[in-house]
């Protein structure tokens, strides 16, 4: 049978809380036939003084070429995807398992610049000592580290927002099986009815055979529930006090009984 050439996809952004597998996204994207990014091209934080530089990028977009930032939840940001009719891909994680993965990144040089990581570095703290500051914020010479629960939900009021498809990394991780639907809900999310279902099928079948976590920089162990083996039971406890209600809201736990 004779192919027809895919249509074209239209611009988008791949989003995610930082230490929630953007990279590993990126390695499945990469299976999707014409689909390509930049990597220069990056949007962070978008604040509302960045709006108008953002909405440059945004507006330059190519089709089949999407854009990766950590971009915070906001009206103004809301606003400009609904108006650019760009949608989202938005990957979180289990926010115990995030401040695991920073923890140990933060011996890393890529986060030379961030206030926390110096202030780590500089007083050398310990893995426990690094995630009691990341749970419970800390004040540093900059100002206000924020503690987990505001450093993450920043970002997961996403979660809920029109025209964004929310993935989580534990569907990329736990299995090939939740792999596989989590990919194909990515390009039916993006395709919708441009493509035929086979041409799905088959884009699903080449993202996963780019799936390799060692190959990402920022990979270190990637297992989903690690925290189990860095929280003690005072970590616990702080963790529930400060975001114990925000695991329940993503899905993570029923109840603080954990």
């Amino acid at each position: 049978m004779r192919t027809r050439p895919l249509p074209a996809l239209s611009p988008f952004l791949l989003n995610s809380v930082p230490k929630s597998g953007t990279n590993l996204a990126i390695q499945l994207l990469s299976g999707v036939p014409g689909l390509y990014r930049e990597d220069y091209k990056h949007l962070f934080e978008g604040t509302k003084q960045q709006l108008q530089h953002h909405t440059e990028m945004l507006m330059a977009l190519q089709p089949n070429e999407y854009i990766v930032g950590h971009v915070f939840y906001s009206q103004h940001w809301t606003d400009l995807l609904n108006l650019l009719k760009i949608k989202m891909i938005f990957i979180f994680r289990d926010p115990r398992d995030t401040a695991v993965s920073l923890a140990y990144f933060m011996d890393s040089e890529k986060l030379k610049n961030d206030p926390l990581t110096r202030y780590v570095q500089s007083s050398r703290l310990t893995i426990k000592e690094r995630l009691r500051a990341i749970i419970t914020g800390v004040q540093l010479p900059e100002g206000p580290y924020p503690n987990i629960k505001d450093a993450s939900e920043i970002f997961t009021l996403w979660k809920c927002a029109p025209s964004v498809l929310p993935i989580t990394y534990e569907e990329l991780t736990a299995s090939p099986e939740s792999r596989y639907q989590a990919c194909f809900k990515m390009i039916h999310f993006l395709s919708g009815r441009l493509w035929r279902h086979r041409e799905k099928i088959a884009a699903v079948n080449s993202m996963m055979s780019k799936y390799n976590p060692s190959e990402s920089w920022t990979f270190r162990k990637g297992t989903a529930g690690s925290w189990r083996n860095e929280f003690d039971e005072e970590l616990k406890h702080l963790f529930k006090q400060t975001a114990g209600d925000l695991l329940i809201e993503l899905g993570y736990e029923k109840d603080k009984n954990w």
